[in-house]
């Protein structure tokens, strides 16, 4: 079972300067630590940082760090949290330690001693606005939110969960991980050049997303993604329609040094097929596009996920960008690398991770996106509060009617905040070995409406709606979650206008045969993603009373 505890840290700094100070339950221990630290500093001018594991029965937190080196395991309080600008979560590492389960692995990392001074930045200027009061650990290298980079561009740096004072724990039974962002603010003042960039940190695959407003425009950023000669822009009838298709030739073509080809595909859920996805292949292979071409899409989740995995398959791998156009794709789909088409018998069944060159966010796109579309994006904006970011469901409530209205400022600061959520999360868990698995609240469910319905008949966003309320009331039954969660997860996403109701059409046993095949389960079981505790928090777990289920579903079914 994953678990994700709730509110998030605060008072950043200060906890990184005590963790050079002795602590622990057992005093010998507390005097050894303490002069290592006392050496390391003095000594080599660097600090060490030894973070600890807990009883896991006792809610222990642990964190992992990138570069860290495995040393040796000891007791720590569980209220004792450390956040450092090295840290980076890694599951695999845990699952490769040979520790007991209550007694895991304790790391050693190293930074800069002056931890309370340049090295080690609170970056609490923005404190009172929409975007939300952030505390972000950064090094000279790497700007701060509110931060100018050597772009001059404002940048959210996300290679760290701990930078948005945000810890990963461990338990014996899963992973536990803290909200990133402190509390919700009011107003948003947009950056001086109307650009942010979220940085999703992958390493060597890591990318930037850019968001803003007249991007499509302005092919500078694009355009620096594209290494080749050539390119294939992928999109649908519906955006070609709308101007967007020629617009972003336009930027490319700006230098006059790149070869543009495109393709046209039909719109909708329905052709998210293999069949249709052939139509890429097809105008590659005629316009002889080599392995040094880029794909780009240019569209919503459905251009994103199917021109993803023609670039991860076409000659074995090529480049994409993203350029969502939709809110759904803008906070979810575009970031994170999955990639896919559907199959007859189950959703995204045919598929690979396959991480973009960059993401090109322009929210003056969604101005031309109709109503009912634009709601079904706001309802996966609602997940991240549920299940990890307990302040922005919370501003959520409070401005959901801004967002309705297209509130320029209020999309912006929300799909922002989505995407660094997201970010954190896909750098922690790529592939969905574990803590990835909680952004798919209510898509069991939801997956199920949308197969046994038919593609294209809900919208994804619809489907997952009905589907986290669902999720909601099964949580109750269980006895995880207050009924008042509940009631307001319902009301939210009922204000949003997307459904808190199943079609008609579903039954129990489609709802159950459906259920069955969907990707999370393992070895034949379940597995469902569930909110547990306050607000904020949820569990990845196939250890529920099955009844409850059950119950769920009557209760939810007509038929």
């Amino acid at each position: 079972m994953y678990a994700f505890p709730g509110p998030s840290l605060n008072d950043t700094a200060p906890a990184l300067a005590r963790t050079s100070t002795p602590f622990g339950r057992n005093a010998h221990l507390r005097t050894v630590i303490f002069f290592i630290n006392a050496f390391l500093s003095r000594v080599v001018r660097r600090a060490s940082i030894i973070v600890v594991v807990d009883d896991a029965r006792h809610n222990s937190r642990a964190i992992i760090f990138r570069h860290s080196i495995p040393l040796f395991a000891f007791l720590l309080p569980p209220s004792r949290r450390c956040v450092t600008n090295r840290a980076f979560v890694s599951f695999r590492c845990l699952d490769k330690t040979k520790q007991s389960p209550f007694l895991l692995t304790l790391f050693v990392i190293l930074f800069q001693p002056d931890l309370t001074r340049d090295s080690v930045r609170r970056t609490d200027e923005r404190a009172g606005e929409m975007r939300g009061a952030t505390t972000t650990t950064t090094t000279a290298t790497r700007p701060a939110v509110g931060c100018r980079g050597k772009t001059g561009r404002r940048t959210a740096t996300t290679a760290a969960v701990a930078k948005r004072g945000k810890t990963l724990g461990v338990t014996s039974r899963g992973f536990r991980a803290m909200p990133p962002i402190a509390a919700a603010a009011t107003t948003y003042v947009p950056p001086s050049d109307g650009i942010d960039v979220v940085n999703v940190d992958l390493g060597e695959r890591s990318y930037p997303i850019y968001i803003g407003t007249g991007l499509l425009d302005d092919g500078e950023a694009l355009r620096s993604h594209v290494r080749g000669s050539t390119a294939l822009v992928v999109t649908n009838e519906t955006i070609a329609g709308l101007g967007y298709l020629d617009r972003t030739v336009a930027a490319l073509e700006a230098r006059g040094n790149l070869r543009v080809e495109t393709v046209v595909l039909p719109d909708g859920e329905e052709h998210k097929n293999l069949d249709v996805l052939n139509q890429v292949y097809t105008r590659a292979l005629e316009t002889r596009l080599d392995r040094g071409t880029t794909f780009v899409a240019l569209g919503g989740g459905v251009i994103g996920d199917m021109t993803g995995y023609a670039a991860a398959s076409y000659q074995r791998g090529v480049k994409f960008v993203q350029i969502p156009t939709t809110v759904m794709a803008m906070v979810d789909s575009s970031v994170g690398g999955k990639t896919g088409v559907n199959h007859a018998l189950g959703k995204n069944m045919i598929g690979a991770f396959y991480q973009p060159e960059c993401v090109l966010i322009d929210i003056d796109s969604l101005k031309t996106l109709p109503d009912r579309e634009f709601a079904s994006g706001i309802a996966e904006v609602v997940k991240y509060g549920l299940i990890r970011d307990g302040a922005f469901f919370e501003w959520l409530e409070a401005n959901v009617d801004k967002l309705l209205a297209r509130d320029t400022a209020a999309i912006a600061y929300a799909v922002e905040r989505s995407c660094i959520n997201k970010a954190e999360v896909v750098a922690a868990d790529e592939k969905e070995g574990g803590v990835r698995a909680t952004l798919n609240l209510g898509h069991t469910f939801g997956h199920a409406i949308e197969t046994g319905l038919g593609y294209g008949e809900w919208l994804h966003g619809e489907a997952v709606s009905a589907g986290m309320c669902m999720a909601a009331d099964m949580s109750v039954r269980l006895g995880w979650i207050d009924e008042s969660l509940k009631n307001r997860t319902v009301a939210l996403l009922d204000k949003c206008k997307t459904p808190i109701t199943v079609p008609e059409k579903m039954t129990v046993q489609t709802f159950m045969d459906l259920m069955a095949v969907d990707k999370k389960a393992a070895n034949g079981k379940l597995r469902l993603i569930l909110l547990k505790g306050p607000l904020g928090e949820c569990v990845f777990t196939g250890e529920f009373d099955h009844e409850k289920l059950k119950d769920t579903l009557e209760a939810y079914v007509k038929n």
